[in-house]
């Protein structure tokens, strides 16, 4: 079945002319949270109900709608089914969006929250401390002690210091930590 398709840089200057295409993103959620393009809709493929999509949308009966999953083949089947179901004006993103990071295409990505940062600079700075200590001088033990100090600081009050500032941190501004297990530790 021939399916219509669209380069990713054609999509985007369709955007950036304000035409506002319709893209639907048929990966799966867990995909799609961890790096996106904005405005999209997410429908896994395994859950698009064509017809159920088609009298839903609020754009008219005849605007295309550009499909993408991570390299092409989800939003080929999805772009069939619609062509199928007699709507014509299913278009494929070509490469999907591998192909669209890979042209240096503006995407949102998913910021790991700020447990997981706190966790991993912990960890980081430990090893850091160890390596130095094995290689250069004991005297660099003195980071992993002050790191455990920390930790235990926050075990007893609930405070943690580290994650006020990781929190702080300029990729964090917008999420302000969203997500984040350790809400006693984000005050």
């Amino acid at each position: 079945m021939k399916v219509p398709t669209i380069t990713p840089v054609e999509l985007f200057q369709m955007m950036n002319r304000g035409e506002n295409p319709e893209i639907l993103d048929v990966r799966t959620p867990a995909e799609y949270e961890k790096v996106r393009i904005s405005g999209t809709t997410n429908i896994p493929v395994d859950r698009l109900n064509v017809r159920e999509y088609l009298n839903n949308r609020k754009a008219s009966p005849d605007k295309p709608i550009y499909i993408l999953c991570k390299g092409g083949t989800r939003a080929r089947m999805a772009c069939e089914r619609f062509i199928e179901a007699g709507f014509a004006n299913a278009v494929l993103i070509e490469g999907g969006i591998m192909q669209w990071e890979a042209c240096g295409l503006p995407v949102e990505r998913q910021v790991p929250n700020v447990e997981s940062q706190v966790r991993v600079t912990i960890g980081a700075l430990n090893l850091l401390g160890v390596v130095l200590a094995a290689t250069i001088s004991p005297y660099f033990l003195v980071i992993p002690g002050f790191v455990s100090c920390g930790l235990i600081f926050a075990g007893v009050t609930g405070r943690c210091p580290l994650a006020n500032v990781i929190a702080r941190m300029p990729w964090n501004r917008t999420a302000a930590g969203a997500g984040c297990c350790m809400p006693a530790m984000n005050k």
